[in-house]
């Protein structure tokens, strides 16, 4: 019991930190006092010298969410989130660089009956994992077409009543997507 205990507020403190610290951390992240993400014209690399890409200024949106209901407690949230599947090895295959990667690791193409036949069949909870780094620019902007079916998988999963898992939208694989600093030769000592 007392394992059991401990699993289930590990897990509570999980959710709790993605809600209040990552979450608004990264609405915070994507926006500047100027109404964009980045200052154009500005030297994008710092004065370092390096030919890096021009970083664009993305059009941002007022976000108003819902205020937040505490009257629950957290071991009842999560007791409340139910069975829960996994969309895995579909948006997070690294197989290829454009919209078939969904189905390059053998699994079929996600659809609105899927998630429509999960909730029928009892699952409560999915998460959806995502790999972006095969599906980003020079600058990192996201290819919009796999933007455009990220949002389209996760609406199916709205539309048939499923809630998402506090880990649900996952970056995977974040590493691949950070440059590798170039070699660095030893000086001689003459």
């Amino acid at each position: 019991m007392a394992k059991h205990t401990f699993w289930a507020r590990l897990s509570v403190l999980f959710i709790a930190f993605s809600i209040f610290f990552v979450v608004p951390l990264g609405l915070v992240a994507c926006s500047t006092d100027s109404g964009s993400s980045a200052d154009s014209g500005a030297d994008t690399d710092g004065g370092a010298g390096t030919d890096l890409p021009a970083v664009p200024a993305y059009p941002e949106q007022q976000i108003n969410p819902e205020p937040a209901d505490f009257s629950t407690s957290a071991i009842d949230f999560v007791a409340g989130l139910g069975a829960g599947w996994n969309l895995g090895n579909t948006l997070d295959a690294t197989s290829a660089f454009d919209l078939t990667s969904e189905t390059s690791w053998g699994q079929p193409k996600t659809t609105a009956k899927m998630m429509t036949d999960l909730k029928a069949s009892g699952i409560t909870t999915v998460r959806i994992p995502v790999s972006w780094h095969n599906h980003v620019d020079a600058a990192f902007t996201v290819d919009s077409a796999w933007m455009a079916r990220v949002k389209e998988v996760v609406d199916y999963a709205l539309d048939a009543d499923l809630m998402l898992s506090s880990t649900s939208i996952t970056i995977t694989k974040p590493t691949s997507i950070i440059p590798t600093p170039p070699i660095r030769t030893a000086r001689s000592s003459t």
